[in-house]
């Protein structure tokens, strides 16, 4: 696996389509931390980078809109916070943030992660 993941050739961007997916969004969803964390030292990697087609989602939102249940979307909200460079502030297609997200999603944890990484609250009328 280690040396498919670090082929030249591997593509991180997704399928294009509506639900089209990448490696990174595939694997974020089964979970696979193992998998993720090879794909977090690649230099080809862009957190902030949409992984998913047609809804323009980067990793985090992605991460915060699961519904809250099971520990390991805590760990992949965690992880992805502690990649160097996240925009905690990027949006998706339609101009949803992460916070937006997990606020929606019901994820107490990830809202409070994100308000300490100092993301921008503003009013919307």
């Amino acid at each position: 696996m280690r040396e498919l993941l670090r082929s030249p050739d591997l593509d991180l961007t997704p399928v294009a389509g509506r639900v089209g997916l990448s490696a990174v969004s595939a694997a974020a969803q089964i979970p696979r931390f193992d998998i993720l964390r090879l794909l977090f030292e690649d230099a080809r990697f862009d957190v902030n980078r949409p992984v998913t087609g047609g809804f323009r989602e980067p990793l985090l939102l992605l991460a915060v809109k699961m519904k809250e249940g099971e520990a390991w979307q805590d760990e992949l909200v965690r992880m992805v916070l502690e990649r160097d460079g996240v925009d905690v502030n990027g949006r998706d297609y339609v101009g949803n943030t992460p916070l937006m997200m997990a606020i929606q999603s019901g994820r107490r944890r990830a809202v409070r992660w994100l308000l300490q990484r100092y993301v921008r609250v503003t009013r919307w009328a």
